[in-house]
């Protein structure tokens, strides 16, 4: 049975008429002198995600936004914790290299590393009387340790250092009383000897360490702390970088840094990490978190003073050590970790929270190579009010260091679990019965899926959640059921947790600092090379530093937070065809436009925000056929705007494309402000400075109240999406965030997976297809601006014969198809007449209206050349 076919929205053309070419005489303009209230403008202090040449065959890390979405990133992963999706159809620009890394890191932690002259006392401190304990303990075992004196070869210092490390380590397990340590972590602090043992710290400085990224194949530490023989980034707990005198500590902290990149990529339940450099026998510990680097004031490894502070690393549990310990893990046959999630039962819907509890989870997550929750023991039944996840795939990880470090996961609850040879074992020993009920098979019942989104906001701006939760039921937007901070136990005797209130003792949050400290030549990691063949290790040139002194800037801080949603989406490029593709993006600009009227801006349309929406069930409930009044809508450009927006959303049943991650969201008026209770700042003082871009820390005094923004970049987005408005704003330059914005970025999104389409049976993108992306992912903003403007233009020229030439030359079906060809011509024509006209002038009912009619005229055109008569029937439509 057909569908019934789109019909042309209210009449045959728009009832304010906008064509292209006419545009700009087709707007009414308010006079200049006038003042007027200016709708859909926002002020913008967030920066953007730098996705500078972002789009790497293997999600390798960019500026601050890691790993794109795994449509531009094949990732070299086989396994369901692992993979990103399903296989996509769509090109990427050149792999990274070790080099691109380290310009990367470069860039995302400028003006971000800090000396914490506290570090021991902040941080390593669990217990001191049974620090000085330990390094009595040891004394003994040291003593037999030779440490040379003049050291020409770093490699001279490998086997004493992992011998007194690993004799420390020994003898925490010794002195916590044989057993784990209080809320201990995985096999720390087991009753143990030399004898039956093994290494905590080794020596792999010529063995790279397993990788799931191309460009993290290669890194070598010298040392790593790992739980288990497997040497890979999965099982890294902690690296050290040797180097051979006491000038080379910033080309240490450097290599330390892609080390912590790796490990961050690698271990998606790690909060933060420490780390160690020891040039020469100094040793300075560093601490890596979403708000930067703090480094430790040097250390002689042969002191005592040093013995304790590393006694009290290893006395740090599970959570201290910078695991979230909601997670757990499960090593599989082929060595590879796959990660479960423990959630509190409250996030889930009542009709989900009623099935059978998961009463038994099998021991063999007691695997001691990782630390969960459960302190490496086995276990029978969870924690009361929570339930059980399985991490299926992860739909998005962004692998930096510094920001929101945003993570994606689709998560389905288990209902039963258990293994098909139930084995006695020893705790704390992988004896032979324990490998062989770690590999033997496990039985999951599983049941609904959900996307957890794990990320650390900053401290100063509205969470995210609750913006979600205004949009519940909203057509095309991602459906929220849960969010929260993450919160720790709580020193205080008056925690206000337990009357419903946030306890700021209670949040799980990167330390904030008032007051920094640094060191002039260590603000960054740029470190010139020595000159070296090709196959020889890179040597960095010594830095002499300069001495420690008080910073006249503050440490940011960024808070850990979790939101559930219910709807399940997938990348645009998995599309089985153009008219989906269309289809997705067209329901996707219905849910912005209901954003818009409810004064909201989202400031990231991008490829891994505009999902195919397959499972129409996310939806537990349907605003979009409600009848109600629009008379709380104060404005009357806006009421007007979301009556018609509901003349059209009543004739459609489900969307089949959705908006989703509302993280850079800003408000245009003060309506959106009260609905998630939100007090915007009134001063410049009051904008907390991101942390992307910091002030040089060479100005003689304290800045005044006022603060200098002129090296602050207020974009927002990822510049492959920008308009060229907004690409072409200058660091530092304050603007007004524009709906236009928004709506322009679905132009590009919608050429972006048109250039990028690898037809079925192909393996790449056509050269001239390839030179295009990269044209649009390149770092250079300013040429990146000029790019786009181009493209519009080829868009207008001669009826757009140039753009149809270039679509054309992809090579590929979506591109060659003639109602994409005229969809892109009359949105490139649209936006290239907006982008050349004074923006504030623009209704968002009109510009709306003929933005729609423009896409559902390519519904028309797609359903009337269809012969395909099923996916005609599949996708919803306006009705006749």
């Amino acid at each position: 049975m057909s569908a019934p076919e789109l019909r042309k929205i209210s009449t045959s053309r728009p009832t304010n008429p906008l064509r292209p070419k006419r545009l700009a005489e087709s707007i009414k303009k308010d006079s200049p002198e006038t003042p007027q209230v200016v709708l859909g403008l926002a002020d913008t202090s967030t920066p953007y995600r730098v996705g500078l040449a972002q789009r790497t065959k293997n999600g390798a890390a960019t500026l601050v936004a890691a790993a794109r979405p795994p449509c531009l990133s094949a990732i070299r992963l086989t396994d369901a914790s692992h993979s990103n999706t399903t296989d996509s159809h769509i090109g990427t620009a050149d792999t990274p290299t070790q080099s691109d890394m380290d310009h990367f890191l470069n860039a995302e932690l400028k003006d971000a590393i800090f000396l914490e002259p506290e570090f021991i006392k902040r941080f390593l401190s669990p217990n001191v009387q049974r620090q000085k304990r330990v390094a009595e303990v040891t004394m003994a075992d040291l003593s037999n340790i030779k440490f040379p004196n003049k050291i020409k070869d770093e490699e001279k210092i490998y086997d004493p250092l992992c011998r007194e490390l690993n004799a420390i380590e020994r003898a925490v397990g010794r002195v916590v009383d044989g057993g784990t340590p209080d809320g201990g972590e995985g096999d720390i602090g087991q009753s143990q000897n030399s004898d039956d043992h093994p290494p905590a710290f080794i020596d792999v400085h010529a063995t790279p360490i397993g990788s799931h990224y191309d460009d993290m194949v290669g890194l070598q530490p010298d040392i790593v702390w790992v739980g288990n023989a497997t040497r890979h980034w999965e099982t890294v707990k902690m690296s050290i970088e040797v180097k051979k005198g006491p000038n080379y500590l910033k080309g240490g902290i450097r290599q330390l840094t892609r080390y912590a990149r790796a490990t961050f990529a690698h271990q998606l339940h790690r909060r933060h990490l420490y780390g160690l450099v020891v040039c020469e026998w100094e040793a300075t510990f560093v601490r890596f978190d979403r708000a930067g680097v703090l480094y430790s004031t040097p250390m002689d490894v042969r002191k005592v003073e040093f013995h304790e502070a590393f006694a009290g690393l290893m006395m740090l549990n599970g959570k201290d050590l910078g695991y979230d310990t909601a997670f757990t893990t499960r090593r599989r046959k082929n060595g590879r970790l796959e990660f479960y999630v423990i959630l509190p039962e409250e996030a889930l819907p009542e009709e989900d929270s009623k099935v059978v509890r998961n009463t038994g989870i099998d021991s063999t997550f007691s695997d001691s190579s990782t630390p969960t929750s459960l302190q490496g023991q086995a276990w029978t039944a969870l924690p009361p009010g929570t339930r059980f996840f399985k991490v299926m795939k992860r739909l998005c990880h962004r692998i930096s260091i510094l920001g929101r470090a945003t993570i994606v996961l689709l998560i389905q609850i288990v209902l039963r679990q258990g293994v098909s040879e139930p084995s006695i074992e020893e705790e704390g020993s992988r004896t032979r019965s324990r490998v062989k009920k770690e590999q033997a098979e496990v039985k999951e019942e599983l049941g609904t899926e959900y996307v957890l989104k794990l990320m650390w906001r900053d401290a100063g701006r509205p969470e995210e959640g609750h913006v979600m939760e205004q949009l519940v039921g909203v057509y095309g937007i991602g459906q929220h059921l849960w969010h929260s901070d993450v919160y720790k136990s709580c020193s205080l005797l008056d925690c206000t947790r337990s009357k419903g209130v946030s306890c700021d003792a209670c949040l799980d949050r990167t330390p904030p600092r008032d007051e920094v400290w640094t060191r002039n030549g260590l603000t960054d990691l740029c470190v010139p090379r020595v000159e070296k063949k090709d196959d020889e290790e890179i040597e960095y040139v010594p830095i002499e530093l300069g001495d420690p002194k008080e910073a006249h800037d503050s440490r940011g801080s960024r808070i850990y937070c979790r939101l559930l949603v219910s709807t399940v989406g997938s990348p645009l490029c998995t599309a089985n065809s153009a008219r989906q593709l269309v289809q997705a993006i067209f329901d996707a600009i219905l849910g912005y436009w209901q954003l818009v009227n409810m004064e909201f801006l989202h400031r990231d349309i991008s490829d891994g925000n505009v999902l195919l929406l397959p499972k129409p069930n996310g939806y537990r409930k349907h605003k979009w056929g409600e009848q109600t009044s629009v008379h709380h809508i104060p404005d009357p450009k806006l009421a007007e705007s979301e009556e018609m927006l509901r003349r059209l959303l009543v004739q459609l049943d489900h969307p089949t494309g959705m908006l989703n991650d509302f993280d850079l969201f800003a408000t245009h008026n003060w309506m959106g402000d009260e609905l998630i209770g939100y007090v915007p700042p009134t001063d410049k003082s009051d904008i907390e400075e991101p942390a992307l871009k910091r002030r040089r820390l060479t100005r003689p005094s304290a800045p005044s109240k006022q603060k200098a923004f002129a090296g602050i970049d207020f974009r927002t987005g990822t510049p492959t999406f920008m308009s060229p408005r907004v690409t072409g704003i200058q660091a530092g330059e304050r603007y007004r965030h524009s709906f236009l914005d928004d709506l322009e970025s679905f132009f590009w999104l919608l050429l972006w997976c048109v250039v990028g389409h690898v037809d079925p049976g192909k393996s790449q993108v056509s050269s001239d297809a390839e030179d295009t992306m990269n044209q649009l992912d390149q770092p250079r903003l300013g040429q990146l601006k000029l790019t786009k403007a181009g493209l519009l233009d080829e868009c207008t020229r001669e009826n757009g014969a140039p753009m149809k030439s270039r679509l054309l030359s992809f090579q590929n079906e979506w591109a060659s198809n003639p109602t994409m060809i005229d969809l892109v011509l009359d949105l490139g024509s649209f936006f290239h007449e907006v982008d050349r006209t004074n923006i504030a002038q623009y209704s968002p009912a009109a510009i709306f209206e003929e933005v729609v009619y423009l896409v559902n005229q390519a519904l028309l055109s797609f359903n009337k050349a269809s012969s395909d008569e099923h996916a005609a029937d599949s996708s919803p439509s306006f009705h006749s």
